[in-house]
């Protein structure tokens, strides 16, 4: 059975849980060593929950006369390179992981213990690599981007055929920019509906933060948003990625959307609960009323009072009208039980 919550490394991710915030650094470093610590490290002062990379080995996962080859073998981090970077984290105290693209990486990547593993929309359909990392026994986050909802659902019976309960769906749309009319935010509560016992979440790849914090409302849990130092660089991802002080604006939005949203019940707050008796309405009467007469409709009026002392609330009319009363009450004085004869006539 999947779980609705489970822990990623040391945070806790899912349904009942706050955002957790992938900072997607990918291949955005270039292939610079250097750049890549500063980005981990600014990604961590942003608050970002978590640095992701993509450990895709170009000889094992693109033809040579494909464009990504040339993109991914600039980019692409050794072993050492990548034990150095995970090191760097752990010593910054971000949590990293990253996107694998073919068993042979695997096998090296998972002696680095990662908090967790990220099936990228591309690989939903890998069998061979998902039953691969499955193995690790590891919390896996899977972007649907490109799948119809029939491969969703196949991947996810498939996982939880192999007893797979670290799991989280990540709504997405492989295109980059995504334009906001294809963003398609719906689809994070269709996903909720869907796969209640499942932590959903959503990948950005729009030219802006509007749809993180929508997705947030509609109720995503975990976030990856493309990460840079500099979204002016032309090549790459950068174009769609957040910078520092835009990464830590939106965290910090985020933090907040989450205090207007509270908890998914109706609650009462302490300050609310005082104005209870300073707004609502009191039973007073409207003129001069003598003892024995009894209570109509015409005699009283609703109003809030400063002394409310023993006032009776509109809302216990009903159970006034047609008494009598005990003693003159002169106007605007409020009724109270005690003034009351309990039969009513």
């Amino acid at each position: 059975m999947f779980l609705k919550n489970f822990k990623f490394g040391s945070k806790q991710v899912g349904r009942d849980s706050k955002t957790f915030f992938i900072a997607e650094i990918g291949i955005n470093h270039e292939g610079n060593f250097d750049n890549c610590k500063r980005m981990i490290l600014e990604a961590y002062k942003s608050g970002a929950d978590a640095v992701k990379l993509q450990t895709i080995d170009p000889d094992e996962n693109y033809a040579k006369n494909t464009k990504f080859y040339k993109i991914f073998k600039k980019a692409f981090f050794n072993k050492e390179q990548t034990i150095r970077l995970f090191k760097y984290a752990k010593n910054v105290g971000i949590e990293f992981f990253s996107t694998i693209g073919d068993v042979k990486t695997l096998d090296w990547f998972s002696r680095l213990d990662p908090s967790g593993y990220k099936i990228s929309s591309g690989l939903l359909n890998h069998y061979h690599l998902i039953k691969n990392i499955c193995r690790k026994n590891k919390p896996i986050l899977l972007s649907t981007g490109l799948a119809t909802i029939e491969e969703v659902d196949k991947v996810l019976k498939y996982l939880k055929l192999i007893k797979v309960n670290k799991i989280a769906l990540l709504h997405c749309c492989s295109l980059y920019p995504t334009p906001d009319s294809l963003l398609n935010l719906s689809t994070i509560k269709f996903f909720m509906d869907r796969y209640p016992l499942i932590p959903i979440g959503y990948s950005d790849h729009s030219l802006n933060s509007k749809s993180v914090i929508c997705s947030i409302v509609l109720g995503a849990r975990i976030i990856e948003k493309h990460f840079t130092l500099n979204k002016k660089r032309f090549s790459f991802d950068h174009k769609i990625s957040c910078e520092p002080k835009e990464l830590k604006h939106l965290i910090t939005e985020i933090n907040n959307v989450e205090k207007m949203l509270g908890s998914y019940k109706k609650n009462l707050s302490i300050k609310e609960k005082k104005n209870r008796n300073v707004m609502r309405r009191y039973i007073v009467a409207n003129r001069n009323l003598s003892k024995e007469q009894i209570i109509r409709i015409n005699d009283l009026s609703f109003k809030r009072l400063n002394k409310k002392k023993n006032a009776i609330g509109v809302e216990n009319l009903d159970k006034i009208l047609g008494k009598k009363l005990k003693k003159n009450l002169t106007k605007e004085k409020p009724i109270i039980f005690s003034n009351i004869y309990e039969k009513k006539i």
